[in-house]
């Protein structure tokens, strides 16, 4: 499979979450994940869009908030840095250290011919002055502690081009990061295993300016074949409730909540806005089967297949379920050279990929060779 087109022809991800030393050699257009729990599935997703989004704070603190609990904007969270022992940030690194202890940079980074992309994140300590935050410089540890100067532990994140600064101390805020131009970062958009990360609303409004309404009822018809319309209701705001998805069923004389028809077209609904919504970028999916029957899983992957090519998206997704790999397989062998299945298994502490392309596929379906 030629994938140098790709922003992520491949991933090698170094001190984040269980990964040690992480080398995937190959990911396709379409790239489906499967393992048992605790291989880190999820933690491949986080690592991609952290280095799509090169560590924006918004990002890493939302990926925080899903695993450790951080709620940004709470005061409470704020102090949750004991300078002695256990830090937030701790989750991300590998072996969960302490500020105490020596530990290494997290590394991700691919090897993209035409920009490749190298980033990294470590902890560092920073003294400030009293009167001006913006007066600060990198210091040792020790000075901070012994000396008792204005200081902390700081996140420093790193690219070729970049670099910005979090005072861990300070967590609350986003005022406290060094700001950064935006244009190195790609289109990253994430759907989780419960719902979207973003607001449907505004997903479904950039559809409805890109004249996309016909693609939405075209997924949605996957699972209801009936289904003639959508429309979104309400507001994005304080003052008018949150806008939310309706659907004109044919022989129905009225619109209908879609919040009221099933796991199954609320799952596809937010797919399709993610997915139209992440042209030209990345679209990260958690659980990709959860509400979705087997039965129209082959479909599903079908639509993804063909926008994934239409847009140049690159979809990286997660399952537990065979079904998913199945219906993933019918789809892949239909679009040559898109898809690609990569499987992680444990090896004492350390995880190790395995990936299989569309003819291992067929193998893997025909025999049914458990590969979850």
């Amino acid at each position: 499979m030629s994938n140098s087109q790709l922003a992520f022809p491949d991933l090698a991800v170094q001190g984040f979450r269980r990964f040690r030393d992480l080398k995937i050699s190959e990911l396709g257009r379409v790239t489906l994940i499967t393992g048992k729990n605790n291989t880190g599935k999820s933690s491949i997703l986080e690592a991609l869009r952290i280095g799509a989004r090169k560590a924006e704070p918004a990002a890493v603190f939302d990926i925080l908030g899903t695993r450790a609990g951080y709620r940004r904007g709470s005061k409470e969270d704020a102090h949750s840095l004991d300078f002695d022992g256990d830090f937030l940030f701790s989750d991300l690194f590998h072996g969960f250290p302490t500020l105490d202890d020596e530990f290494g940079p997290i590394v991700i980074k691919t090897s993209n011919p035409k920009d490749p992309m190298e980033l990294s994140m470590h902890v560092e300590w920073m003294a400030f002055t009293e009167d001006s935050q913006s007066t600060m410089e990198f210091v040792d540890r020790n000075r901070v502690v012994r000396e008792e100067i204005p200081g902390g532990p700081v996140l420093v994140a790193r690219t070729k081009t970049d670099k910005f600064v979090v005072r861990l101390g300070n967590l609350h805020s986003f005022r406290n990061h060094m700001p950064r131009p935006d244009s190195n970062r790609m289109t990253c958009k994430f759907v989780k295993a419960n719902g979207a990360s973003e607001s449907l609303g505004r997903m479904w409004d950039r559809a409805v300016l890109r004249d996309e309404e016909e693609e939405v009822v075209r997924a949605l018809r996957v699972i209801e074949p009936n289904i003639a319309a959508v429309r979104m209701l309400g507001g994005d705001d304080r003052y008018r409730p949150a806008k939310t998805p309706y659907i004109r069923v044919e022989g129905l004389s009225r619109y209908v909540s879609i919040l009221s028809s099933g796991d199954g077209l609320n799952r596809m609904f937010t797919l399709i806005l993610a997915l139209l919504d992440a042209r030209g970028g990345l679209l990260l999916i958690d659980e990709f089967e959860n509400g979705l029957h087997y039965t129209v899983q082959r479909e599903a992957w079908r639509i993804i297949f063909q926008l994934a090519e239409c847009h140049n998206i690159q979809i990286v997704a997660t399952t537990h379920s065979w079904d998913a790999v199945a219906a993933f397989q019918a789809a892949a062998a239909e679009t040559p050279e898109v898809g690609v299945l990569l499987r992680l298994t444990r090896k004492g502490s350390d995880v190790i990929p395995t990936v299989f392309t569309e003819e291992d596929l067929q193998v893997i379906t025909k025999r049914r060779i458990e590969v979850r």
